[in-house]
């Protein structure tokens, strides 16, 4: 399982910007340019600097789910399109033109929308509280599975008490589950 952090959701952030760019422009970009242009425009953020020395390719799953959710060709297919790895999508120019032609700009918002209404399941309790109440902690379990169910373990349930007991201690839903899985 892929579990999805608040650097990922940054850098997701940073990569959609610099991705739609490249799309406007019909041109696919390679991974490490991709890295690259993030930290020229976005390396003076702590936020993203610190999101860049993570795991870079978790965002691009950020992007792709957005994309489905919304009905669009997948953006994050720009990112080595010209790689050995990727080559019959290549010669599909037909959805590398997709993508080329999709009005990204008018998916600028609801992108930002899609984020934040995901980032409250990698938010650890605040620092000034030490606890999360019960119920809240139930909650956030029950909303973080029913939007992961199809990538978490079919025996996840086995954790349940573990998982609401380290989101009561303050782990976000992410790393709680993230935990019980290693």
């Amino acid at each position: 399982m892929t579990v999805i952090t608040n650097h990922d959701y940054q850098l997701a952030d940073v990569y959609f910007a610099i991705l739609i760019g490249f799309a406007a422009n019909k041109q696919s970009i390679s991974f490490s340019e991709l890295v690259n242009l993030s930290k020229l425009k976005y390396g003076k953020n702590p936020k993203i600097s610190k999101a860049l020395s993570h795991s870079t390719g978790r965002p691009l799953i950020v992007i792709s789910d957005f994309c489905q959710s919304i009905d669009a060709p997948d953006l994050a297919l720009l990112v080595d399109a010209n790689t050995t790895k990727n080559k019959e999508l290549h010669k599909v120019e037909w959805l590398l033109n997709t993508i080329y032609e999709y009005n990204w700009e008018n998916a600028t918002s609801a992108f930002q929308h899609f984020i934040e209404s995901k980032k409250h399941y990698s938010k650890p309790v605040a620092k000034n509280q030490t606890v999360r109440q019960k119920e809240a902690a139930h909650r956030l379990m029950k909303e973080f599975y029913e939007s992961h169910k199809k990538v978490l373990p079919q025996d996840i349930h086995k954790h349940e008490e573990e998982i609401l007991q380290q989101l009561i201690a303050g782990k976000s839903a992410s790393d709680a589950y993230q935990e019980v899985m290693e």
